[in-house]
């Protein structure tokens, strides 16, 4: 997920910094987010752990268009609640099974 969603971010920053007459300050902040896939996974997974403020990483990305915003918004729904609670659920499950074959 982290790297499809960089893969994704990496791209259009790249693409809005080869653009002539890009906004400078808007680059620069691309390229230090998302100026390659690493840092972009990195970022990335930094907004998820609580690293980062996904807020931080998303301003340069909302000065392109609206949807970067919606996106993040997406990222960060899917992977806290949704793939995050299934890996939790999982170590939970196996945490219970042993602890029933203590009991017995």
């Amino acid at each position: 997920i982290v790297y499809v969603a960089g893969t994704y971010v990496t791209e259009t920053a790249t693409e809005y910094r080869a653009r002539p007459g890009s906004d400078e300050e808007v680059s620069s902040a691309l390229e230090g987010f998302f100026g390659s896939l690493l840092l972009s996974m990195f970022f990335l997974f930094q907004s998820i752990s609580g690293g980062e403020s996904w807020g931080v990483l998303t301003e340069p990305l909302l000065r392109l268009h609206w949807w970067y915003g919606v996106f993040m918004a997406l990222f960060q729904c899917f992977t806290l609640l949704a793939l995050l609670n299934i890996v939790t659920g999982i170590f939970v499950e196996g945490a219970i099974e042993k602890a029933q074959g203590d009991k017995e």
